[in-house]
């Protein structure tokens, strides 16, 4: 349906003299690029540019920021007034995801004045919060359900709208705080603008709504009578002050929407609606005096200065500092037992060392033809299917297309956008193919979504520690430590006690830090005092899938397995956990090894019949000699498909 709306736009407008495509998914990239960038608006220029599309593969994750840049940085576009057709459900799904700042950033780099035109095709949910925000501007929202609507709604973008210059009030009511819902500034016919304000009193209002209409100046005028009071009216405005704070994706703004929303009894994703029959019950959960704590006056004028704070770039470094105000009230990490250490340690970090480069680019144009025609077909038949995006990620991975590999791998976050365990997923293959710093930022979105499982922590220190990060790593190792966790997370501190004494002792001995970082690493790990102790071999294993019950074995030399029914040998082995939920660990040490082979294994004895492509990925780390100045740390990962599935993953001599 896109492609055809596409088509018919382009024949039908003959005021659109060029045009070209902009493909996005994990990457951006133009569909062809001819000299001058554009494409005559012509037969022969829609066939060339059609024929293209048709053998274009189209696969991956929506990453809207990236497509976004490309576009403004465009200098072929520059002072040029562009429409922007948007055929996309909207659904972000990877990259910058919150769509206030993906449009004020936007608007703020675009060195052309624009209008973007949004199709509802009905093959998804359309994100209509973002193409509200795209279209405020000038452009507009059209439906296209079926290919009948295509004829009508290819000429919809070339009514005039009534652009929006500015809302007043005036009258004896003393009105403020006016808002606009969803802050439209365009107004095509049947379109309507939603405008409220809080009146002193009752009275007269004059509403006057000014803009431009087929390039003339015009004003209307819109006389009102404000009655005495009533109980929906002002849930009528708060319902606009709350969605459109709501609409702002700020963490540090969730206690002023709280407050409102408790005020007017409204419900949102960030106040559960609750219902209070007494005015006992209002005086009782102090809902009364909520707003007046929350120092707010001017609403519409705090909405505006909000929208310009969106389009300005945070920082990777400031962005961590916000992360970690919003969790020290279940952390402490800050103001907890080691506090004063985690300060010198964010003091030893400037800004580059919170920014990772991402060697993956996606922008190369891939073809149908450039693929098997194995994947097509499974594609096809098994468009769900995790494992037919994890094979095909791998075989691209091993023809050094790295590029296209992480399209393919990134399917999985486009077809269950909002999982955790498909970022997970995706995150420990990105791992696998040797892109840590790609991982860490799927692995951040966890965290985000996460803040309460400490494996979310874990997960981004190990893939900051292959990035090169070791700083980085160790703040989240700390945030590990310092956090209160549910009670079956508990072994889990004991595991990032002895990876994090490991990481330190590494960079210390390596000099991969600089000395002021060496210098509190050395100190840390003084205070730590050898964490986990000294064993000739120490095995641990984790998982990426939640209520997954794997399990470790090791055979020792003489033939003896320890494992969750054999927990200790006769040598000396010991299992130390059994936990029979994700994400692990499981752990096994023996202080002074045996000579001969010890056998690691892996089994999967209960899956969780709600995995992704019902896979779990499994993290082995075998330390031979832990904790001396002969330790050797080896890395494994191993992929879990089939109920009691046991799986060696390596042997270890002594």
């Amino acid at each position: 349906t896109s492609v055809k709306l596409l088509a018919k736009i382009l024949e039908s407008d003959t005021t659109i003299e060029k045009f070209q495509v902009l493909l996005f998914d994990v990457g951006a990239r133009w569909l062809l690029e001819p000299e001058g960038f554009w494409l005559a608006n012509t037969q022969e220029g829609r066939k060339k540019a059609f024929a293209r599309l048709d053998e274009v593969l189209l696969e991956g994750a929506t990453d809207l920021s990236i497509a976004l840049e490309k576009l403004s940085a465009q200098e072929a576009l520059k002072d040029k007034p562009v429409n922007i057709f948007l055929l996309s459900d909207g659904q972000v799904n990877w990259g910058a995801t919150a769509a206030d700042q993906l449009v004020a950033r936007f608007e703020r780099k675009a060195k052309f004045p624009h209008k973007f035109f949004c199709y509802r095709t009905g093959l998804s949910a359309e994100n209509l919060g973002l193409f509200g925000m795209l279209s405020r501007g000038g452009g507009a929202i059209f439906n296209c359900f079926t290919e009948d609507a295509i004829e009508k709604v290819a000429t919809a973008h070339r009514s005039q709208c009534l652009q929006v210059t500015g809302v007043s009030a005036a009258g004896a009511a003393g009105v403020s705080e006016l808002l606009v819902a969803g802050r439209k500034c365009a107004l095509y016919p049947g379109g309507e603008m939603v405008v409220a304000g809080r009146c002193a009193k009752a009275g007269d209002v004059a509403l006057e709504v000014s803009g431009t209409y087929g390039g003339k100046e015009m004003k209307f005028n819109f006389p009102l009578a404000v009655g005495s009071k009533s109980e929906l009216a002002p849930r009528a405005w708060a319902e606009i002050a709350v969605a459109s704070l709501v609409a702002l994706n700020k963490p540090e703004l969730d206690e002023l929407i709280t407050a409102y929303c408790q005020h007017f009894s409204i419900g949102s994703k960030v106040a559960s609606f609750l219902v209070l029959e007494t005015e006992a019950d209002y005086k009782r959960f102090d809902i009364s005096g909520e707003l007046g704590e929350i120092d707010v006056k001017d609403v519409a004028g705090f909405l505006e200065s909000q929208w310009r704070d969106a389009s300005e770039e945070l920082s990777a470094q400031e962005r961590f500092k916000r992360f970690v105000a919003q969790i020290e009230e279940r952390t402490k990490l800050i103001s907890g037992q080691s506090g004063e250490y985690v300060k010198k340690l964010l003091g030893a970090l400037d800004s580059k060392d919170y920014e990772l480069s991402q060697s993956l680019s996606a922008d190369k144009v891939l073809l149908k033809a450039e693929v098997g025609q194995d994947y097509l077909a499974s594609r096809g038949k098994r468009r769900r299917d995790v494992d037919v995006y994890a094979r095909e990620a791998k075989r691209r991975g091993q023809k050094k297309e790295a590029g296209a590999a992480l399209r393919a791998l990134s399917c999985v976050v486009e077809l269950y956008p909002g999982r955790c365990d498909a970022l997970r997923l995706t995150a420990c293959r990105l791992l696998e193919m040797g892109e840590p710093a790609c991982a860490a930022g799927l692995f951040w979105r966890v965290q985000e979504s996460r803040p309460f499982e400490p494996q979310s922590y874990r997960d981004l220190a190990r893939s900051y520690e292959l990035a090169g990060r070791p700083g980085l790593a160790a703040l989240q190792y700390e945030i590990l430590l310092a956090g209160k966790w549910h009670n079956r997370f508990l072994s889990l501190k004991q595991v990032a006690l002895e990876e994090y004494s490991m990481l330190m002792r590494t960079a210390v001995r390596e000099k991969s830090v600089n000395a002021r970082l060496s210098d509190l690493f050395a100190a840390r790990l003084a205070a730590l005092a050898k964490a986990g102790g000294e064993a000739d071999l120490r095995v641990t294993i984790s998982w990426n899938t939640d209520n997954t019950d794997v399990d470790l074995w090791v055979v020792e030399p003489d033939g003896e397995k320890c494992y969750y029914q054999h927990k200790q040998t006769k040598s000396g082995g010991t299992l130390l956990d059994d936990l029979t939920q994700g994400y692990g660990p499981e752990r096994y040490h023996t202080q002074k090894a045996q000579k001969g082979l010890y056998t690691v294994k892996v089994h999967y004895f209960a899956t969780n019949p709600n995995l992704l492509g019902g896979e779990t990925y499994v993290t082995v780390t075998v330390t031979k000699f832990a904790g001396t100045g002969r330790q050797e740390v080896r890395r494994f990962n191993v992929v879990l498909k089939e109920s009691k599935q046991a799986v060696e993953v390596c042997q270890v001599e002594f």
